[in-house]
């Protein structure tokens, strides 16, 4: 995963006043490799999905589709493309296989049309590569929707999934807490998307015995349950 560097110099500040933290610029699939020179086999790892609110917040990054800026959607903007120039090369079944398996999860027609609407735009040279004019380009295909969020929302969260590798990163995160974890060690993951909950028991499908507590709010299920509100 990007580790944005805004996140970095907030950790070495908590790291200057509490001798009991450290900070490791590095992303969860390293963490056996960082830890394991200095001798530290945990207790116990907890992986904290998503997004924080200072990312959600900056206008820079384009993360919420209500605001305007750049169509970025990256953690670093140091590494890899912004999602502007990703949308003009990327192939019409791989968005939509990226937004049907990262956002819009309960609408396949949806992630087509979305897809459809990129093609058609990059094809007439009237691709935006501004965080409005994109969010209205797919809310424009997507229809009128009877929900509160935004109609881009889910269209931004999977590229954001994909841009920044989340969904990969977390399971190497997983596979190296399970290297680095002292015997009884506990590994949790904390998520609100709902294609991720269901895919972490089949990481754990192993003849060891592990206990997997699944913590879901019936009220909240249903309407939660493709959106990521920012971590608080």
């Amino acid at each position: 995963m990007r580790i944005p560097p805004q996140a970095i110099a907030e950790g070495k500040k908590l790291e200057s006043q509490d001798a009991r933290f450290t900070i490791h610029h590095a992303p969860f699939g390293c963490m056996d490799k960082v830890l394991a020179p200095l001798g530290v086999r945990p207790a116990g790892v907890f992986l904290d999905l998503g997004i924080s609110s200072p990312q959600f917040d900056d206008q820079g990054r384009g993360f919420r589709p209500e605001q305007d800026g750049p169509l970025d959607l990256r953690f670093d903007c140091s590494k890899g493309v912004p999602a502007s120039e990703f949308l003009k090369t990327v192939d019409r079944d791989e968005l939509m296989r990226i937004v049907g398996e990262y956002g819009e999860t309960s609408d396949p027609s949806a992630a087509r049309r979305v897809a459809d609407a990129v093609v058609v735009a990059r094809e007439s040279a009237s691709l935006p590569s501004t965080t409005k004019a994109f969010a209205s380009l797919v809310a424009a295909a997507k229809g009128k929707e009877y929900q509160a969020m935004h109609p881009a929302k889910l269209t931004f969260q999977a590229l954001r999934i994909h841009l920044n590798q989340e969904f990969d990163e977390m399971r190497r995160g997983m596979r190296a807490a399970m290297e680095i974890l002292r015997d009884g060690g506990a590994l949790g993951v904390l998520t609100v998307r709902f294609f991720i909950v269901v895919s972490v028991p089949g990481f754990f499908f192993s003849p060891a015995r592990v206990m997997l507590h699944h913590v879901v709010n019936p009220a909240n299920t249903h309407s939660r349950a493709n959106s990521d509100p920012p971590n608080t």
